[in-house]
């Protein structure tokens, strides 16, 4: 996958890497296409959030990622510390950090287009802001990230420029050879993102012969009738999530350009409410921790940043699509 498509995760531990996730920062939105007035405010907003990060969690992890198919882009803190009981106290000016010129997170939410919350005391509070943003829909955030010691991450993720269908694809292995089977994959979504699902994954299995093959799911959202059309070959999880159920969608074994017996197309009752989540398995199936009604309430700005940082293995390329129906 191309860069500007991965995630950066930027650890925040002491205050010398402040002006680190500052540098990361300002070059993702020069890359991003930002002007100057906004890589300015992405300064402001990275500097707050990263020492609210260290002055009242300990330490933390910066997301920082462009969504292309939006032109967003978004900056999240995630820890795991004490967490906050009041997140509209803490965005009064002053209230959290002590020393910096923007005044903590209320800079952070006047700064941002979209801003977003959310703490779970004593487990996790992500605090989000889009910075960015060419268009609003659809409503959906991606982390992808490579293994640690490459550039080149070998999942990839594509959105249709209808907003309504959906690809998640793991190149087999990691690094350049798998990145290419990602590539593949993404370019037969894009080229046949209005075909079905089923479609979609037979011509991938053509084009990827000459690679290492992949694993990729297709879900594409019926918005006129409530349904959702999904195909998936290989180990893609992918879950339909709503304030009363969870509905995991079935996947058949194989490898995109190498074995797959058949795709098989399956439809999905669903809501305007409902989460689709689809992640590789650079990410455990499920939060150890359980995922509480109220996350499911939040904007997939929070909840895909929380979950990866709850469900990385940490031994594979990883990434995590998370988007509200329409």
């Amino acid at each position: 996958m191309e860069p500007l498509s991965q995630t950066s995760i930027v650890a925040v531990q002491d205050s010398s890497q402040v002006a680190v996730a500052r540098r990361a920062a300002t070059e993702f939105a020069k890359i991003a296409g930002l002007d100057e007035q906004r890589i300015s405010a992405v300064n402001i907003v990275v500097v707050e959030l990263a020492n609210n990060l260290l002055q009242h969690a300990g330490g933390g992890n910066l997301y920082l990622r462009y969504l292309e198919p939006v032109g967003a882009l978004e900056i999240a803190s995630v820890d795991h510390g004490k967490g906050m009981h009041n997140i509209e106290r803490c965005l009064e000016d002053g209230f959290s950090t002590a020393s910096t010129p923007g005044l903590g997170l209320g800079a952070v939410r006047r700064f941002a287009l979209r801003f977003s919350g959310y703490s779970l005391p004593g487990r996790s509070t992500v605090i989000a802001a889009r910075l960015a943003e060419r268009k609003a829909a659809p409503d959906f955030s991606v982390i992808s990230t490579a293994i640690q010691g490459e550039t080149l991450s070998g999942d990839g993720w594509s959105v249709s420029e209808d907003g309504r269908a959906f690809l998640v694809v793991d190149g087999l292995g990691h690094g350049m050879f798998a990145a290419d089977a990602a590539k593949a994959a993404i370019s037969i979504f894009q080229k046949y993102q209005n075909s079905s699902p089923q479609v979609i994954l037979e011509m991938a299995h053509a084009a990827l012969r000459s690679t290492r093959g992949a694993a990729a799911a297709v879900a594409r959202v019926n918005p006129g009738t409530s349904t959702l059309d999904f195909a998936g070959i290989g180990n893609i999880s992918c879950v339909l999530m709503g304030p009363e159920r969870s509905q995991s969608l079935v996947s058949h074994n194989g490898t995109l350009g190498h074995q797959m017996r058949r795709v098989q197309q399956f439809q999905y009752p669903c809501q305007p409410s409902d989460l689709l989540l689809m992640q590789s398995d650079g990410l455990t199936t499920q939060s150890r921790l359980g995922i509480p009604p109220s996350l499911l309430l939040q904007s997939p700005s929070v909840v895909a940043p929380l979950l990866f940082s709850e469900q990385v293995r940490g031994r594979d390329d990883a990434t995590i699509l998370v988007t509200r129906l329409a």
